[in-house]
């Protein structure tokens, strides 16, 4: 006989005799979410509740919106760039899209300041490499 059969036939022998029947958690389910191990033993049942209920850290909430505000101010840099009749058109949707760059990287700032380790900060956006990636989409 395998190993899988004996432990399987293990298994339906203490069901049978109903040995599963007071096990902590019966009927509940399955929590599938790894705990992590960088947060605080006293703290850990308040954040499960946030993260159950929709909400989350105000410092992640903060790196979801410069997250989402960085890709739209991408997609509006490629539809100006590319909408452009000229030169000077093109210069100011860069321009436009510096000044907006130089703020999310005040904002990603205020993020990391608020984030309880460096290990979770966010590095600062560069103009040049964020143009190229804009266009390339």
């Amino acid at each position: 006989m395998s190993f899988e059969r004996i432990a399987e036939e293990k298994i339906r022998q203490a069901m049978q005799a109903g040995q599963f029947e007071h096990l902590r958690g019966k009927g509940q389910p399955l929590q599938l979410e790894p705990e992590n191990p960088h947060q605080a033993e006293d703290s850990r049942l308040a954040h499960h509740l946030l993260r159950q209920n929709g909400y989350s850290l105000p410092w992640i909430e903060l790196n979801r919106e410069i997250e989402g505000e960085l890709q739209d101010m991408r997609a509006s840099l490629r539809r100006e760039y590319h909408l452009a009749g000229d030169d000077v058109e093109r210069r100011v949707a860069l321009a436009k899209f510096a000044r907006c760059i130089a703020a999310l990287n005040r904002r990603i700032r205020d993020a990391n300041l608020q984030a309880p380790s460096a290990a979770f900060h966010r590095r600062s956006l560069r103009l040049e490499y964020e143009i190229e990636k804009a266009l390339r989409e």
